[in-house]
């Protein structure tokens, strides 16, 4: 066991206080801070680790996990025009019990801080509103590549 160095440690405390136990955000914390004071994982720790876990929430946490497991996450959703004709994305269905209200908003932000990247668009598909109904149109049937 070794010191830790402060730059990691009062980051890392700070984010176990404000964080409740049994997250996975303070599980990740916790990690930090045991690898802070182990000598072999000491080298691998940026001081920025902990500032970037600040700035993201539990769900945004467990989406990162399950990239990091599966290396991509399934999901559906349409695109709804506004009155500019501007688009925003409405998600339909999220692999793996992630709660699709929040998903898109998640997506964004982790992209936004460079946490995220890749093609989004695994099955393309085309969705409709008719009458309050999704319907769903496959733009590359019969398509030849």
């Amino acid at each position: 066991m070794i010191e830790a160095q402060p730059n990691i440690l009062v980051p890392t405390l700070c984010g176990l206080a404000i964080n409740p136990d049994e997250t996975l955000l303070c599980e990740i914390f916790f990690n930090i801070l045991q690898s802070s004071i182990d000598k072999t994982k000491q080298k691998i720790l940026n001081p920025a680790f902990p500032k970037i876990l600040e700035q993201i929430s539990n769900d945004e946490a467990k989406i990162l996990t399950l990239i990091k497991i599966y290396s991509y996450i399934d999901y559906t959703y349409y695109m709804i025009p506004n009155a500019n004709r501007a688009y925003r994305e409405k998600c339909i269905e999220v692999a793996y019990s992630i709660d699709k209200t929040f998903f898109t908003m998640h997506k964004n932000h982790l992209t936004f801080l460079g946490l995220l990247t890749g093609s989004y668009y695994q099955n393309p598909e085309m969705y409709f509103e008719i009458n309050g109904e999704l319907i769903a149109h496959d733009f590359l049937k019969d398509k030849k590549f």
